[in-house]
């Protein structure tokens, strides 16, 4: 668990209406976490720029 996660899950629970769906960024890794334990659908996204793909 990170210092984001349970405040992340506090926000869930006071939100109206609830969430569809949590949207993170590849890095943040206990969001699939928290949307597996409240049966919410989760995407990553890989938000670094095209230019650290380059050799």
């Amino acid at each position: 668990m990170t210092k984001m996660e349970a405040p992340f899950e506090q926000l869930l629970d006071r939100l109206e209406p609830p969430v569809d769906a949590i949207l993170g960024d590849v890095e943040l890794m206990w969001a699939i976490g928290v949307g597996n334990r409240r049966n919410i659908p989760v995407a990553s996204v890989w938000t670094m720029p095209a230019a650290s793909l380059d050799k």
